[in-house]
């Protein structure tokens, strides 16, 4: 992986959900709510880019 800067984007998209935008553009749903588990929680999303 490059060095540089990297900067990520993350809007509220209404009812506890978030859509991030990381630096390849592939967006990714989360969930506030983890009893509706619509989608990953925020903590998940961090766990997996930890164990990547």
């Amino acid at each position: 992986m490059a060095t540089g800067n990297y900067n990520a984007v993350v809007r509220y998209a209404g009812d506890d959900m978030f859509v991030g935008i990381p630096p390849s553009g592939h967006a990714q749903l989360m969930d506030a709510n983890s009893e509706r588990r619509a989608a990953p929680t925020p903590l998940e999303d961090l766990l997996v880019a930890v164990a990547g």
